[in-house]
């Protein structure tokens, strides 16, 4: 029997078929990593345009809160304030008789053109502020061109009184909190959120005043003396036979909150909304808002309704304002190439601010805020 040789070929791919299917592994991936790089870029930049917009409600939202106390001393409007000595030495701090106040950027009066990223020329107050910017706000981090907005109120529900406050009497209060609290500035604790040096209120629905604590001592029975009748004199009352009785009296911080534009403190420095309360250091609320601009409605006929709305160097007199409108710009922390580098000129309240060229993404954001405690 003869057997039957057969040739056995090696089976698999061809050289030619290797390196199509290279080629063509290589298209899909080259695909895919575009489909992916795209996608992430997408969503970086979702997530950047949410956060703007996350952004601006919140620092909104937190302004109307806070705008909307100004003026607030109790149940006593403040153009029934008694003239209160104080020895602060300025209007920055012991103006309690202004609910509202600012500062208006140089150059950004609306009707004017601003560029941003320009030098600073200051900032200008109005009728019955300081003309020029305080010290204590002033500082280099601040952003050019963008407005200042202060406000102050009786902070907190207030403590009672736990005797009547006679003219040449001391003024103590109970309910107080045990818990002691820091002060900022080296300061001695306090008690109920209170430090030496704080401007204080004593109101009743008839009369406000304030004064300076110079001295704190909290007693065993709970009794907090905050103000030393032998050292800052309390002058200027109607009459020093009319006392803040305990029934109707109540004591308050006395804040004065300022709110401005900012660079921080990241690398690179981002522009962002800043409070600062009294003289403490400055808080940052928001990134990301580049510029604020605001004007005043000044009710000129004492019917409660804005006749007009200014600038803050405008304004002649801070007492007959009743809202404020304001304007945010706000932008994306970080750059899209989604976005080509062009300037854009937005409108904020009438004034055309000019931005830079850049990959960020920007908007506008604007709000009406009626004053709760305007003054009558």
């Amino acid at each position: 029997m003869k057997s039957v040789l057969t040739n056995k070929y090696s089976s698999g791919f061809t050289l030619v078929e290797m390196m199509v299917a290279l080629t063509l592994g290589i298209i899909v991936l080259a695909g895919i990593g575009q489909v992916f790089i795209k996608t992430k870029r997408a969503s970086v930049f979702q997530d950047e345009l949410a956060r703007m917009q996350e952004n601006s409600r919140y620092a909104i939202q937190l302004l109307n809160k806070e705008i909307r106390n100004a003026g607030y001393l109790g149940c006593r409007h403040a153009s029934n304030m008694d003239a209160a000595y104080l020895d602060t030495g300025g209007t920055y701090l012991d103006n309690s008789s202004l609910a509202i106040e600012g500062y208006e950027a140089d150059g950004t009066t609306p009707g004017s053109p601003f560029t941003l990223g320009a030098t600073s020329t200051g900032w200008s107050g109005g009728n019955g502020t300081e003309a020029t910017l305080p010290t204590v706000l002033n500082s280099p981090l601040l952003v050019a061109g963008s407005d200042i907005v202060i406000i102050r109120y009786a902070n907190g529900s207030g403590l009672t009184l736990a005797q009547d406050k006679q003219n040449n009497s001391d003024v103590q209060v109970t309910n107080v909190s045990k818990e002691i609290n820091g002060c900022s500035g080296g300061a001695s604790d306090g008690f109920s959120g209170l430090c030496i040096g704080d401007l204080a209120i004593v109101s009743d629905c008839e009369r406000a005043r304030s004064f300076q604590i110079d001295s704190l001592a909290l007693d065993g029975s709970g009794v907090l003396t905050v103000h030393d009748a032998t050292g800052v004199n309390w002058v200027g009352e109607h009459s020093s036979t009319i006392p803040f009785t305990i029934a109707d009296s109540s004591l308050f911080e006395a804040r004065t909150v300022a709110f401005f534009v900012r660079n921080n403190n990241a690398t690179p420095a981002v522009p962002a909304l800043y409070r600062k309360i009294g003289s403490g250091n400055a808080q940052e609320l928001v990134e990301g808002v580049e510029n604020m601009q605001v004007v005043y409605g000044e009710d000129t006929d004492n019917d409660g309704v804005p006749n007009r709305y200014l600038a803050a160097h405008q304004v002649t007199n801070f007492s007959n304002v009743v809202s404020i409108q304001l304007s945010l710009l706000l932008r994306t922390i970080r750059e899209s190439s989604r976005r080509s580098p062009a300037a854009q000129t937005l409108s904020m309240l009438s004034t055309d601010v000019t931005t830079p060229a850049d990959h960020h993404y920007r908007q506008v954001f604007t709000a009406t805020i009626q004053l709760r405690n305007p003054d009558e």
